[in-house]
């Protein structure tokens, strides 16, 4: 998950440098398989929970076996993309003066031109299609397990993490398509990083005060009397997953 995490936000301080052949390849091919390792990891994670209050632990080699194939999908669709449209660059042209361009002489005026990938936008959100399935079936899990008490209520946090990245992508999807071709790589960089700070913040950050919750059976005090409770069969308190 932190790798996902760290993608992404890599991702988008790479989508504010001058594009090369190299970084509009790393983008369209990052950008999805950075978002498929954050999903296929909440993924497993809720599969987890689910087996794991059903009385069934799942191995770690099951788990990282149902995580390379979730990832797996996603790379073979962007390896897919690359080998069918290979990345370019092309010049926009632009009235106002950015930072990196260069002149455009016409018999009127004095035009500037953009330095940008040449990736559509449409071709890259339907190179994403996955990543909302996946975002659909974790959220459809983390209801279903939003009563299991497993591993100190972490399903709860992956619902929320869900639910607080939903608006994210339909912000950026429906944004990305209305605004100029220039600023579509903003759009992108938006939800890079937005997603990673999200699923960061409501998966790591209750890690600190739970741990400053811990007593001295190493057991987290607000979850003492609910070890055994009803809602979790197994009670099995906490019990790491891949």
């Amino acid at each position: 998950l932190l790798l996902g995490l760290f993608a992404c936000a890599g991702l988008s301080a790479l989508l504010t440098v001058r594009p090369t052949f190299l970084s509009c390849a790393t983008i369209r091919f990052g950008a999805g398989v950075g978002f498929a390792i954050i999903f296929a990891s909440l993924l497993v994670k809720c599969i987890f929970l689910i087996s794991l209050n059903s009385g069934v632990y799942l191995p770690a080699p099951y788990q990282a076996l149902l995580l390379f194939f979730a990832v797996l999908i996603q790379v073979t669709i962007d390896v897919q993309w690359l080998m069918t449209s290979p990345p370019a660059i092309h010049f926009l042209a632009t009235s106002e003066s950015p930072y990196i361009s260069r002149l455009i002489f016409t018999s009127d005026a004095v035009r500037f031109s953009i330095q940008v990938c040449k990736t559509s936008f449409s071709d890259l959100r339907m190179s994403m299609i996955y990543i909302d399935l996946l975002i659909i079936i974790v959220a459809i899990l983390a209801i279903k397990s939003r009563g299991i008490r497993d591993n100190y209520r972490e399903a709860t946090f992956i619902g929320l993490a869900v639910a607080l990245v939903i608006p994210i992508w339909l912000g950026w999807s429906l944004i990305g398509m209305a605004v100029h071709e220039k600023h579509k790589d903003a759009c992108l960089a938006f939800a890079l990083l937005g997603t990673s700070i999200i699923v960061f913040l409501v998966m790591f950050m209750p890690k600190g005060r739970q741990l400053a919750a811990m007593g001295r059976e190493d057991m987290f005090v607000e979850d003492r009397d609910e070890r055994f409770s009803a809602s979790s069969r197994a009670g099995s308190g906490y019990s790491p997953s891949f």
